[in-house]
C-alpha cells in the first residue's frame, strides 16, 4: 500500500489493485480526508478493532476484512460491531472481498458495504453529505437485511440441485433394448506343471508349482488261519498247501493293506503342507516304496504273518488363481473378432492327463457366453428424436442382432424424444463347440 498525501494532514491510501481514476472523487475535496481506513489484520479481534475505532478522530471509518482475517466471521460478531458503531458515534463502512462477510454484515444492519476500496469510492455511498445524514439504527431493533449468507448459497444450491434433477426426470427418454447374437464358447484347455520358473508362461501354457514330499512306516499283521488253502495249479497233482503255511496270495493281502495304510497317512500329511490357495491332484501324487520287509517267507509255517512298509510320497501342488487366471487367458484366444465374453468361463474340475517326476500335465474343461459386440453411439444416433417405428427400423438396419429391438418411450404422451438410454439383454446362447485342442506340451 501507498499513500498520496493532498497536505501533511490529509492522506489518500491507494491499495495495489486500485489506479488513480479511483480517487479524483477523493482528491477533489471528498472522501478519504473524512474518514479512517482501518485495516484488519489476520490475527486481530474484536478487542483490536475496537482499539483502532477508538482511535479514529474522524466521523466515518472504512474497515477493510481480508478474507484470511480471524474475526467478523460471525453474525453476532457484526453485531457487537454494530454497538461500537452506536457508542462511538461513528459511520462504519465494511469492505471485504469475502462474500460470506458481505452477507453478514448487510444481514446485521450495515448499509454501506462493498467488494473492494476501489468499488467504495467510485460509489456515491463516498460521499460527505451522507455521513451527515445517515440515521442509526440500535442492533437490537433493526430488522436484518435480506442477504445470502453462508446458508442462503447451501440451500440455494440445494434447490437449483432439486430444480435441475426434476427438468431432467420431466424430459423425454426413448428407452432401447438390444439383443446382441450369443454364442457358448467351450474348449478344453491343457496347462503343464512343474516346477521353477514364471508363475505363469502363457507362450508355453506352464504353470510353476512347489514340490511336496513326505515319507511313512508302516507295520501291519494278517492272520494265516484266516484264508481259505490255496486251490492247486491246474494239472498239478501237488496236495493243498495246509491253512498254516505262508502263501504269494497271503502275503500280496498284506502288502495291500500295508500300502493302503501308508497310502491315507501320506495323503493327510501333504494336506497338512498345502497353502490356502493351493490344489493338490490326487491323481497327481506318486508313491515309491523304499523299503519292504516280512517277517516269514513263502511255505513257512506260522499263524501269523507282520509285514513292514516304508513309502515315499511326492506331489506338485499349484495357486488356484494362477490356475484360473492361465486357463482364462487360453480360452479367450479362441473368442471371434467382435465378440466378447460375459464373464469368466466356468471350469470343470482339473483332471490329470501325465504325471512323470515333477512334471504334471492337467486338462479342463472352460465354457462361457459370448456376446457380439455392439455400438451404442450408431443405436443411441438411430434412435435420438424418432418415433418408435422409426428408431425401430433404423436399428434393425445395423444387423447384428438376435431378435428386433425394444422400444419404449417415457412418458407416455411423447412421441418422441433426445435423451436416449441404450441396455442389452442377452438371448439363449447358441452352443459353439470347439474339438479339444491339442496342446503342445513342453
Amino acid at each position: 500500500m501507498s499513500a498520496l498525501r493532498k497536505s501533511e494532514e490529509d492522506i489518500v491510501r491507494l491499495r495495489s489493485n486500485d489506479d488513480i481514476e479511483a480517487y479524483k472523487y477523493a482528491l477533489a475535496g471528498h472522501g478519504p480526508q473524512h474518514e479512517t481506513i482501518i485495516e484488519v489484520d489476520p490475527d486481530d479481534d474484536l478487542t483490536s478493532v475496537r482499539s483502532k475505532l477508538e482511535s479514529s478522530r474522524l466521523p466515518r471509518a472504512v474497515i477493510i476484512a481480508p478474507p484470511n482475517a480471524k474475526t467478523l466471521r460471525q453474525g453476532i460478531e457484526f453485531r457487537v460491531l454494530r454497538r461500537l458503531q452506536r457508542e462511538l458515534g461513528l459511520d462504519i463502512v465494511i469492505v471485504s472481498s469475502d462474500m460470506n462477510r458481505r452477507g453478514l454484515a448487510r444481514e446485521n444492519g450495515f448499509h454501506h458495504v462493498f467488494h473492494t476500496l476501489k468499488g467504495y469510492y467510485r460509489s456515491k455511498d463516498s460521499g460527505v453529505n451522507r455521513i451527515d445524514g445517515a440515521t442509526f439504527t440500535d442492533p437490537e431493533e433493526f430488522s436484518p437485511s435480506i442477504g445470502i449468507g453462508r446458508w442462503g448459497i447451501v440451500i440455494g444450491a440445494i434447490l437449483a440441485a432439486v430444480f435441475a434433477a426434476a427438468a431432467y426426470v420431466a424430459t423425454p427418454v426413448t428407452n432401447v433394448t438390444v439383443y446382441p447374437e450369443s454364442q457358448v464358447l467351450t474348449r478344453d484347455v491343457e496347462v503343464l506343471v512343474e516346477t521353477g520358473g514364471p508363475s505363469i508362461d502363457l507362450t508355453a501354457q506352464r504353470l510353476s508349482a512347489r514340490v511336496l514330499t513326505r515319507q511313512v512306516q508302516v507295520q501291519g499283521s494278517v492272520s494265516v488261519n484266516g484264508l481259505p488253502p490255496a486251490a492247486p495249479a491246474p494239472g498239478s497233482s501237488s496236495p493243498l498247501q495246509q491253512p498254516s503255511t505262508i502263501t504269494l496270495q497271503l502275503r500280496d493281502e498284506l502288502h495291500n493293506k500295508l500300502m493302503q495304510q501308508a497310502t491315507t497317512q501320506l495323503d493327510q500329511q501333504l494336506k497338512l503342507q498345502l497353502k490356502s490357495n493351493e490344489s493338490l491332484p490326487q491323481q497327481g501324487i506318486q508313491m515309491v516304496i523304499a523299503g519292504e520287509r516280512y517277517d516269514h517267507s513263502m511255505g513257512d509255517n506260522a499263524t501269523e504273518l507282520t509285514g513292514y512298509l516304508e513309502v515315499t510320497a511326492t506331489g506338485l501342488a499349484f495357486n488356484n488363481d494362477d490356475f484360473n487366471k492361465l486357463v482364462y487367458s487360453l480360452w479367450s484366444q479362441d473368442i471371434p473378432k467382435n465378440f466378447s465374453s460375459l464373464g469368466n468361463p466356468a471350469l470343470s474340475p482339473p483332471a490329470v492327463v501325465s504325471a512323470e517326476g515333477q512334471h504334471m500335465t492337467l486338462r479342463t474343461k472352460a465354457s462361457a457366453t459370448i456376446e457380439r459386440v455392439i455400438d451404442t453411439n450408431a443405436i443411441t444416433n438411430a434412435a435420438r428424436w424418432q418415433t418408435p417405428a422409426a428408431a425401430q427400423r433404423a436399428i434393425d438396419a445395423l444387423g447384428n442382432f438376435a431378435q428386433p429391438a425394444q422400444i419404449d418411450l417415457w412418458p407416455g404422451w411423447a412421441s418422441r424424444a433426445l435423451r436416449v438410454q441404450v441396455r442389452t439383454a442377452v438371448t439363449p446362447a447358441a452352443g459353439l463347440q470347439q474339438q479339444p485342442t491339442a496342446s503342445s506340451t513342453p
